[in-house]
């Protein structure tokens, strides 16, 4: 009898702000997470980049809570020793951010990453260490070079995110062919989503996936 593999079911929250919160309101947000989570929100010195990291953070809690979690949930989060977070008794879970959009992706099986990009004319030169030599002719012989390189920047990436090690991976070494690429001899299997008009969104998950569910969460929509 042939053995019945594992499929998942994804779903991918995402927010955006129109503008800067109040500081007020953005203190008022802050409080709704555990202090673990404040100093490294704190550090950002930019004000668009704290934004966006609490409102990840928010997401993650608001996917969370609609699957049953308690308000607490994430002051029993965990970290890898790559420093991925993780939670012992809930779903497999990624953030990612760009622009001014955050998005959340969480899988019922294995784990997932997500990569989100905003569209932007590149240079390729300026990927050259993340890319193959293959991969840098075919990005140069594209009719949208800058979105053909994006599209593998965030398989890669979002698949370097599944495995635990982020940035952290060789991204020259990681192939990418028909919608699948290997890290250390590990597949993953990457699909690309529309997300948000003018911005790039990949997954990567271990197992195939038989429904992926986009859920727009209105957090950061007005400037406040």
């Amino acid at each position: 009898m042939a053995k019945c593999l594992p499929r998942a079911q994804v779903e991918v929250w995402s927010t955006f702000f129109e503008g800067r919160w109040s500081n007020d309101y953005w203190w008022q947000q802050l409080m709704r997470l555990p202090k673990q989570l404040h100093e490294s929100l704190l550090r950002y010195q930019r004000w668009q980049d704290r934004q966006l990291g609490l409102l990840g953070k928010l997401l993650l809690l608001a996917g969370l809570q609609q699957r049953g979690y308690g308000s607490d949930c994430l002051d029993r989060m965990l970290w890898s020793a790559e420093g991925r977070p993780w939670l012992q008794d809930g779903p497999d879970f990624n953030l990612s951010h760009s622009g001014h959009v955050v998005v959340c992706a969480f899988c019922s099986q294995g784990r997932i990453g997500v990569d989100l990009e905003q569209y932007r004319t590149i240079d390729p030169q300026d990927f050259v260490l993340a890319m193959s030599r293959e991969e840098m002719a075919e990005i140069r012989a594209a009719d949208d070079p800058s979105r053909r390189l994006l599209q593998l920047w965030t398989a890669k990436e979002s698949a370097a995110k599944a495995h635990g090690l982020g940035l952290g991976c060789d991204f020259k070494t990681i192939e990418v062919e028909n919608h699948q690429l290997f890290i250390e001899n590990k597949k993953y299997s990457v699909q690309y989503l529309n997300v948000v008009t003018d911005y790039l969104c990949c997954l990567a998950t271990e197992v195939p996936v038989t429904e992926v569910r986009c859920i727009e969460h209105p957090i950061g929509w007005s400037g406040c």
